[in-house]
């Protein structure tokens, strides 16, 4: 009798399997990129040939070249720049201020300046970047400022929102249209004149 011959399976896989790696490298490539370019001044091709990938390779994870360069962003800029965790609520506030102005001297607060002036033609983008980016920021800020009222540092009344755009605002206005320095004097003086306005 003989002994039946073993047949192979028919394969799962049709074409080319995405690769991590070279997911991984495109990404790299364009947050190289974003280091030494506006977003307006990189093209998906660059991106590509920079990874050392086609730009059929780039396309089957992102659509466009914005939304790479965005995720690239990302991904570097995980941490960013959160409240501090020692002091009372009101001197972290003033700590938060002041290291947000550092932060956005920095290479990562340059590229991140670069990829919000990008991505305001794209509503999809847009939204990410709030919900991943500013939301949880924003709502450490919120619940330091609750902390300070609580402690008796802010009036009773004091509006959480107006107070965060009064600490924050300058400092985003000078980092995005960059006619004058986000230097730590100015963040400092910031500071001191939006938590004098609420202090109880």
């Amino acid at each position: 009798m003989k002994a039946k011959t073993a047949t192979a399976a028919p394969s799962k896989t049709q074409g080319r399997p995405r690769s991590d790696e070279a997911r991984r490298q495109i990404l790299e490539a364009a947050y190289t990129l974003l280091k030494e370019k506006p977003t307006n001044a990189i093209t998906a091709q660059q991106i590509a040939e920079e990874a050392g990938v086609s730009t059929a390779t780039l396309y089957r994870w992102w659509k466009t070249k914005e939304k790479v360069l965005f995720e690239a962003c990302l991904e570097r800029l995980k941490t960013g720049p959160l409240p501090g965790k020692k002091g009372s609520p009101g001197a972290r506030l003033h700590e938060s201020a002041c290291n947000s102005a550092k932060w956005m001297r920095s290479e990562s607060g340059r590229v991140m300046a670069r990829i919000i002036g990008g991505i305001q033609g794209d509503e999809e983008l847009r939204r990410s970047y709030l919900a991943k980016f500013y939301a949880p920021r924003r709502q450490s800020q919120r619940r330091l400022v609750e902390e300070a009222i609580a402690a008796g540092e802010l009036k009773p009344g004091t509006n959480p929102e107006l107070l965060i755009d009064a600490l924050f605002g300058p400092l985003f206005f000078r980092w995005i249209n960059g006619h004058a320095p986000v230097d730590q004097a100015f963040a400092d003086a910031v500071a001191n004149a939006a938590l004098r306005m609420f202090a109880r």
